[in-house]
């Protein structure tokens, strides 16, 4: 069952990413019905600890709240999507993700920059590298890296 979660978390993230590189936006009741297959999830595998759990949705909400501040600096579709995974991953799962998304991101900005020299503010969809950060977790969680 535990691989079958996270297939299906790879799924949505290559469905997200996808999106949010063509229209720069996920839809709303794409995040809804992840959302709520996240909480259906949890119910059906209740192996977490409800704290861990609380944790992930924490982040989220931090997220969220960073969204507002920045107005939208990083977008709401992205902390939504931060939420959602923190339903699905929990708390410690949630923070790996994460850092290697945003390690990624660095890297590849930093690509960028040097690459193209560019000016100004410029913005990268985020679901990519949520998803290789997914995906690096995922394999180093599998044994295979």
């Amino acid at each position: 069952m535990w691989w079958i979660g996270r297939i299906t978390g790879l799924c949505i993230l290559l469905l997200f990413s996808y999106i949010d590189i063509r229209l720069h936006k996920v839809p709303v009741w794409l995040l809804y019905l992840s959302g709520a297959a996240a909480f259906v999830y949890q119910i059906l595998c209740p192996e977490r600890n409800i704290w861990l759990l609380l944790g992930g949705v924490g982040i989220g909400i931090l997220f969220l709240i960073i969204s507002k501040i920045t107005e939208e600096g990083m977008g709401y579709g992205d902390s939504w999507g931060i939420l959602v995974f923190g339903i699905y991953l929990g708390l410690w799962e949630l923070v790996e993700v994460l850092l290697t998304a945003f390690f990624i991101l660095a890297v590849f900005s930093a690509a960028v920059l040097i690459r193209k020299r560019l000016q100004g503010r410029y913005t990268f969809p985020f679901y990519p590298f949520l998803t290789g950060g997914y995906l690096t977790v995922m394999f180093i969680e599998g044994g295979v890296l």
